[in-house]
């Protein structure tokens, strides 16, 4: 998977709305609409997948109501990393564009078909053994 300034953020979330057709105006679940923001907390929750992962973002990419981008990418990295995915974040400090993301597509594309036979029919993919030594990604601040 190849995902570049992914929107790991509550774009799209709705909180439940009153429903008057129902007793005692409880919320109705359908009018809860989860967003891009669960997808950290989902991986570590759910059944490991065999997929492979490539993400991509900046230190400059947004932030607004729907959540912060960079912030987002890094805990589904760290996500990612727990349950032992085989992933890989390359992070700069680049903007909410494609320009970076255009830059790298042959490094990423060269990554996640690493290994690559035809004539295999099936690859488990597993966290590299120097990825899994390294630390979870931290957060510091560098523009104050």
């Amino acid at each position: 998977m190849l995902s570049r300034i992914g929107s790991f953020t509550a774009l799209q979330w709705r909180r439940g709305q009153a429903n008057p057709e129902r007793r005692h105006g409880l919320d109705d679940p359908a009018d809860v609409l989860d967003g891009g923001h669960i997808f950290p907390f989902l991986v570590r929750a759910r059944d490991r997948k065999n997929i492979r992962i490539w993400l991509d973002d900046g230190s400059n990419d947004l932030e607004n109501r729907a959540g912060s981008w960079p912030l987002q990418n890094i805990q589904l990295a760290n996500s990612l990393k727990m349950k032992e995915y085989d992933f890989y974040l390359s992070f700069g400090n680049h903007q909410h564009s494609t320009e970076h993301g255009d830059a790298e597509l042959p490094k990423a594309m060269i990554w996640l078909w690493r290994g690559y036979e035809p004539a295999k029919t099936s690859q488990a993919f597993a966290i590299d053994a120097e990825e899994k030594a390294k630390p979870y990604f931290r957060v510091g601040i560098v523009n104050r």
